[in-house]
């Protein structure tokens, strides 16, 4: 299990945002990704569960670990 799913993401749940920041395809998740691998600080997730919306914590591992 990864952070995601310790947070509470299922699979075929939706990230509709990070850090207030749309994840509208798979590109804008990458980069998202990219710039957070550095400083691995708790990230706000807007998550889509068919039409419900909610808000959940992810605390990131360190770079290098297996997610």
């Amino acid at each position: 299990d990864g952070p995601g799913a310790a947070a509470g993401i299922s699979p075929g749940d939706v990230l509709a945002a990070v850090d207030g920041r749309k994840i509208g395809d798979l590109a804008a998740w990458e980069q998202v990704r990219t710039e957070h691998v550095a400083v691995p600080a708790p990230l706000t997730v807007l998550v889509r569960t068919g039409d419900v919306e909610r808000y959940v914590q992810v605390e990131p591992r360190r770079a290098g670990v297996e997610n």
